[in-house]
């Protein structure tokens, strides 16, 4: 405690890692169904817990194989997921764990991604809205603790089974400061720059154009990030392209943001994308606490979509069929020893978050679900096609639908 009586930092979160005692977990205590991505220095997998036979991701990450900016980013990435867990907007982080040889992440599986839904029919005037809030929401958090994304793509926005927008792919995530509680206001001069070169594997697309002209950058190229994503969700395609970095950079600094005539987007639609898709900084929409008042959100109720209060019209699709497992010589992994006693050099690593993880929107607000008819959908927001111009107050209800 300290001289004026409030509690020490270091103190809370002592309590906060420590409130539990992690039982020891084993990679031993997972079954491995398929590998679903691999890195030069880590593996993703989908599993299913001997115990429960629940699913969950386990992602293994080889500090051999990690250079001393990688080592950094699983320590950060865990940190990260270990402050917004408990939070609805993001992916959940289980437990993690760690050995001589390895790193290990258990988080919640969520089946599908906006990338798979995008592959789908096109997305109506309101769905692309509603996931955006998801997705501001999510950042707002973010930014609040002081953490840039820089992995934001449709790939990294699940869904999870009712419907809800989470956002995960934190692995590339910017922490300038750990001693913030968030409690403060986010700080314009914070920058960063790319500690490694980027690569043709890289996400160029969705990557703002002072990042790729190899500038510092700080918040503001998340929100270039949204833009992109939303301009995909409205018109069907990504705003910029190219294979290479020099073509998508060229792409990105030469080529007109241009709206299909055939599309028909509306004037607040198409005003709000260009706001985030601005190369010049100072002219771009940076502050979520404005960007909600823009008139592309004039008819949403934004903070209820925010706090995922509402039901969601769109639930992904999610295969029936088992998973079949593939034979144990496929998966190279081989746990290492334990540290003993006095020798873990990171012994904050170890937590175990198990326990109810976001619940649904249906077992959090039974209220609504128990005043909504089954088969159809009080509307999330509306577009100003969708509203009579008498008072603006006329909402259609929309039928659910599956994606």
């Amino acid at each position: 405690m300290s001289s004026d009586g409030s509690l020490d930092d270091s103190l809370i979160d002592s309590w906060y890692w420590n409130a539990i005692v992690p039982p020891p977990v084993y990679f031993e205590d997972y079954t491995v169904l398929k590998r679903l991505h691999q890195t030069p220095n880590s593996n993703v997998f989908l599993v299913t817990e001997t115990e429960t036979d629940d699913r969950y991701i386990l992602k293994v990450v080889d500090k051999a194989a990690c250079s001393e900016t990688q080592l950094s980013r699983a320590l950060d990435e865990q940190w990260v997921l270990g402050r917004v867990c408990t939070n609805v907007q993001f992916t959940s982080l289980v437990r993690s764990w760690h050995d001589r040889k390895h790193f290990y992440f258990i988080l919640v599986y969520y089946p599908r991604t906006l990338a798979d839904t995008l592959c789908g029919p096109a997305f109506d005037v309101c769905r692309p809205r509603v996931y955006a809030i998801g997705i501001f929401s999510a950042l707002q958090v973010l930014h609040e603790h002081h953490v840039i994304h820089r992995d934001l793509t449709s790939f990294n926005v699940f869904l999870r089974e009712d419907g809800q927008v989470v956002l995960g792919g934190l692995a590339r995530c910017k922490i300038f400061s750990k001693d913030s509680k968030g409690d403060e206001p986010v700080e314009e001069s914070f920058f960063t720059m790319d500690e490694e070169p980027l690569s043709a594997s890289d996400m160029l697309e969705y990557m703002s154009p002072e990042r790729l002209a190899g500038e510092a950058y700080s918040f503001e190229a998340d929100l270039w990030s949204v833009g992109v994503i939303l301009y995909r969700m409205v018109v069907g395609q990504l705003p910029f392209r190219g294979n290479t970095i020099d073509e998508v950079r060229k792409s990105i600094s030469e080529d007109e943001l241009v709206f299909p005539e055939e599309k028909d987007i509306d004037r607040a639609t198409e005003d709000f994308i260009r706001r985030l898709l601005c190369p010049d900084i100072s002219q771009r929409m940076t502050e979520i606490d404005t960007i909600k008042w823009h008139p592309y959100f004039r008819f949403t109720d934004w903070d209820s979509i925010a706090k995922r209060k509402t039901i969601s019209p769109w639930r992904p699709w999610v295969s029936s069929y088992p998973v079949l497992r593939h034979p144990r010589s496929f998966i190279e992994i081989t746990p290492g020893d334990p540290y003993d006693e006095g020798e873990d050099p990171y012994p904050d690593f170890t937590c175990d978050n198990t326990g109810p993880l976001h619940p649904s929107t249906e077992s959090l607000y039974p209220e609504v679900y128990r005043n909504m008819p089954s088969t159809f959908y009080g509307p999330l927001c509306a577009s100003p096609r969708s509203i009579s111009s008498a008072g603006f107050s006329a909402f259609t209800s929309q039928q659910m639908v599956e994606c």
